[in-house]
């Protein structure tokens, strides 16, 4: 391999040649068809242009790109239009020694500019799945986004019955999804509906609360954040806190107690459940009617 060369990027476009193997092309790219089990058709392109010192490498495709699949079988579901690049290596170290790594690593890159407005984008995620369940899943997208904006991201998948809450910030009206009305601070939610009179409620709070002060942050001269390692920090092998959310559910639930979820308050109209979140852990209570 010659040396490498950072100034130059090498661009691919897979989809050139479709129209040469139409039966193939049907819901993928050329570029992704398989070689050998193992390969794929733009492996040998991207092969030639590392030999040729060319590290940064882009795939820019036109159709197709919807469904995307890796060699471990994890499928890559992206309905705008994004950019596939190939990059050679990257380096890093250990933690606990210091030790040099080096490994390949690949982007998706979705380009939405700078500060848009209003501005949204989406993509999923499927481990251990295959070509045609990914085909199905783009052609029919088996979730709905119910909110996708700075406060929070809320789905509900319709074959399994769940709604997951991802609450950046402190809800200020009442949440979309039914069930979960309001919490008193950002955490992750997960309701998954069992039948019409039994709910499986899930809550965590991943902030693991190691620290509680005043920014320990340290600045240069300049007034600039230096970067520095949170095993720097001088609070790192603390216990985690814990941290109290507090949840309100539409409807009387009845809810066995335990030491992580109490009963703060139920009527007709809602119940109110404190959790004591602590370790970033997930704890999950049963709601019966």
């Amino acid at each position: 391999m010659v040396k490498s060369n950072t100034s130059a990027l090498g661009i691919i476009f897979p989809n050139y040649y479709d129209s040469l193997v139409p039966e193939l092309v049907n819901e993928r790219l050329m570029g992704s068809i398989p070689f050998a089990s193992r390969y794929r058709m733009s492996d040998f392109v991207i092969s030639s242009m590392v030999n040729c010192g060319i590290d940064n490498i882009s795939l820019i495709v036109r159709k197709n790109y919807h469904s995307l699949m890796d060699h471990l079988g994890t499928g890559y579901y992206v309905p705008v239009a994004a950019r596939f690049e190939k990059n050679f290596p990257q380096y890093s170290r250990m933690q606990d020694t210091g030790k040099e790594t080096k490994g390949d690593w690949v982007s998706l890159i979705i380009d939405h500019g700078k500060a848009p407005k209003a501005g949204s984008y989406e993509y999923a995620i499927l481990p251990g799945t295959d070509r045609k369940t990914m085909t199905a899943f783009a052609k029919k997208p088996a979730y709905s986004v119910l909110q996708q904006d700075r406060n929070a991201h809320i789905l509900e998948s319709t074959s399994d019955k769940i709604t997951s809450y991802v609450l950046f910030e402190t809800p200020q009206s009442l949440l979309p999804g039914g069930l979960l009305q309001r919490t008193d601070t950002s955490c992750l939610v997960m309701v998954r509906k069992e039948s019409a009179d039994k709910v499986l409620l899930t809550v965590a709070q991943p902030d693991l609360a190691l620290y509680r002060g005043p920014s320990d942050e340290a600045f240069d001269k300049d007034g600039k954040r230096m970067e520095r390692s949170i095993y720097s920090r001088p609070w790192i092998d603390n216990e985690s806190g814990e941290i109290p959310v507090t949840v309100t559910l539409k409807g009387m639930w009845n809810v066995v107690e335990t030491p992580f979820c109490k009963v703060l308050s139920k009527d007709k109209k809602q119940t109110v459940l404190r959790f004591l979140c602590k370790d970033g852990a997930s704890y999950e209570v049963e709601l019966e009617k």
